[in-house]
């Protein structure tokens, strides 16, 4: 299916019977999530990307919020918002999502916390509105994923073999405040991976994964994001053909 976001006059793409669907928004952190849990327990799906500007009206019937992610199932049951949809998902069947779920579960909650601002700035607030401590907002936020990884003792945030969902569910939103260090160097100074070799090590080892490849191209990411907050412009295509 195309990655292109469907618009105001696009006609749904029928779903399979069998198959899950994820509305989603390529360079959104939390329809991300969604994305990379799916892969992780191999659940048969297709992804229909959303012009969140210009929702299609069948999109809004849906969620009448007009926001991604949206899992749609196909005896109709409609699951909103990324925690619930990664639920969902872990009630599939199969290995787990989670190492330690508990555990995990709080760290996920916390996280919504982390990186507060960068995701401010995705969702529409100005750069004007942010205060000069959000560089030491994001200074603080590595220092603590530094500080988890380092107690922990292990590659990713929970274990060492392969990522688990605490690792899909904080990865893309690290991803999001990293770009946007590129976007606003006046404002948010890069973090030096010299003094966080742990940080260092896990961005790598999450990069290396099957799971990690299927991230949206940073480099696009970054021009989306410095289109919508320098520009106030919207291009949910930003790197297609």
């Amino acid at each position: 299916m195309s990655e292109r976001a469907l618009c105001k006059g696009a006609q749904k793409p029928t779903l399979a019977e069998g198959t899950v669907r994820l509305y989603s928004m390529r360079f959104c952190p939390w329809s991300a999530r969604c994305r990379l849990a799916l892969l992780a327990k191999n659940v048969p799906h297709d992804i229909v990307n959303i012009n969140l500007r210009r929702q299609p009206d069948w999109f809004m019937e849906l969620n009448p919020a007009g926001t991604v992610p949206v899992l749609e199932l196909s005896n109709g049951t409609i699951v909103i918002d990324s925690m619930p949809i990664v639920e969902h998902i872990e009630g599939m069947g199969g290995e787990s999502l989670y190492a330690s779920k508990d555990e995990e579960v709080a760290f996920i909650e916390k996280s919504k916390g982390l990186f507060k601002a960068t995701c401010d700035l995705v969702q529409g607030k100005s750069a004007s509105d942010l205060s000069t401590n959000t560089s030491d907002e994001y200074h603080n936020n590595m220092n603590e994923i530094e500080a988890h990884l380092k107690k922990k003792g292990t590659k990713y945030l929970f274990r060492n073999e392969k990522p688990s969902m605490a690792d899909f569910a904080v990865y893309p939103l690290l991803n999001e405040a990293q770009s946007l260090c590129d976007v606003l160097p006046s404002l948010i100074k890069p973090v030096d991976m010299g003094t966080h070799p742990k940080l260092s090590e896990w961005i790598d080892a999450i990069s290396a994964t099957e799971w990690g490849n299927t991230y949206v191209d940073y480099f696009d990411l970054v021009a989306f994001n410095k289109s919508l907050i320098m520009d106030k412009e919207y291009n949910y295509n930003e790197g297609l053909m």
